[in-house]
């Protein structure tokens, strides 16, 4: 994955997956090709199968959220929910693409020498809804 790709940034999802499927479609019609997520695709484990099936054609990358780390202290994965497992094993903490950083919280950017406010490089984060 480049930044020369087309990329489509998303975050806080909250297992929605009938507006996750929404949001490919215009991906697909934009002529996106990769996914990069800022976490908080699913609150709970439930929600992780079909969203994770929802994004099984696609190239993902990107970072885990509160809500997945909370998920995954509870339980691990089950094996029959295979792109779950697979699709959360490599989401991380922080992921870098280029002179851009992806991250959840930017809580997370504390005491980075490297990124933050005043930086020169590009930072993605999730987070930032406000729920009603």
């Amino acid at each position: 994955m480049t930044l020369g790709q087309r990329i489509a940034v998303m975050s806080d999802i909250h297992g929605e997956y009938r507006v996750l499927i929404r949001v490919l479609e215009e991906c697909r019609n934009d002529g996106v090709n990769a996914i990069v997520l800022l976490g908080d695709l699913f609150d709970r484990l439930d929600q992780a199968r079909v969203c994770a099936d929802v994004l099984a054609d696609w190239p993902v990358a990107g970072v885990l959220g509160n809500h997945e780390r909370d998920a995954l202290r509870q339980i691990t994965i089950a094996e029959d929910e295979s792109h779950a497992r697979r699709l959360v094993e490599r989401l991380d903490d922080r992921f870098r693409l280029d002179e851009a950083l992806f991250v959840h919280d930017m809580l997370e950017l504390t005491g980075d020498e490297e990124y933050g406010p005043g930086r020169k490089h590009l930072v993605f984060t999730g987070h930032t809804h406000v729920r009603s």
